[in-house]
């Protein structure tokens, strides 16, 4: 696994997110490791799914890798945020 497909970044990004988000500190203090193990696990998922793809079709594998994945990681990183925003920031809504 090449660096940049190992998550680190997208782990910190995410931490990132929800330290400067408002919210209380002894949540933030569960939530970021149980984030980062989270996405460590849909990485660990996702890395083991390409490795299938490239013994089935090395095609297969680069659109996946490039296009399907990105999405998939992306946003399961969004709904754990949006999760943050709606649970445990704070913030309420002025859209009603």
């Amino acid at each position: 696994v090449e660096i940049g497909c190992d998550g680190l970044d997208l782990m910190v990004l995410f931490l990132i997110f929800i330290a400067v988000f408002p919210g209380k500190q002894k949540d933030k203090w569960w939530f970021i490791p149980s984030g980062i193990l989270a996405i460590h696990g849909v990485n660990i998922l996702r890395v083991s799914i390409l490795a299938m793809l490239n013994n089935y079709d090395n095609s297969l594998m680069q659109f996946n890798h490039k296009y399907t994945f990105t999405v998939v990681v992306y946003t399961f990183i969004f709904v754990l945020w949006y999760i943050w925003i709606k649970c445990f920031s704070g913030l309420k809504s002025s859209v009603k």
